[in-house]
């Protein structure tokens, strides 16, 4: 999702982290660890507090910790928006329309490629509405798949979480 194929191929090398996992012999993240860091709340309803998410800035590569709050959950996603954006600059109806059009194309995802591994073993996906910058509208980062004990040895942090990372500007009100 990003706006031209030179972008997409330097973030996708920036962000690449299958050398790391391969290099270092890093596994996957086995569903509902117990020795998980789980920042995620176990707990999840409207209003629920998610802290120490790490961020990765599209344009350095460098990562920096946030907070979230949850402001929409619907069958298969939590919705987070970053506490650096205020709720009352954004567009909460355009939600419902992210819920529609993703709710459409999980069910297909699912037919044709199988259900996700749910690494935090609550069911959902998390979509974090956060500033990407770097005309970067959304993306998916591989190490939330693993555990940060293991990514942070390479200077690499995880939120263990199954979660796509959505640029917020999209919610802001026209």
């Amino acid at each position: 999702a990003i706006n031209n194929d030179g972008n997409r191929n330097l973030i996708k090398q920036q962000i690449d982290f299958s050398n790391i996992v391969k290099e270092k012999n890093i596994k996957p993240i086995k569903r509902n660890n117990l020795s998980l860091y789980k920042t995620l709340p176990a707990n999840i309803s409207l209003n629920t507090k998610w802290e120490n998410i790490w961020i990765t800035d599209t344009a350095t590569m460098q990562q920096s910790l946030t907070s979230a709050t949850c402001i929409y959950i619907s069958n298969n996603v939590y919705y987070f928006l970053d506490d650096r954006v205020s709720i009352s600059d954004i567009d909460i109806s355009r939600i419902s329309y992210i819920e529609q059009q993703f709710e459409a194309a999980y069910q297909k995802v699912h037919e044709k490629c199988g259900q996700e591994s749910d690494v935090d073993g609550n069911g959902k996906i998390i979509f974090l509405f956060t500033p990407i910058g770097n005309n970067v509208l959304g993306f998916f980062y591989t190490a939330d798949k693993y555990s940060d004990t293991l990514t942070s040895l390479s200077g690499i942090h995880s939120n263990e979480a199954d979660l796509m990372y959505i640029e917020s500007n999209y919610l802001l009100n026209s």
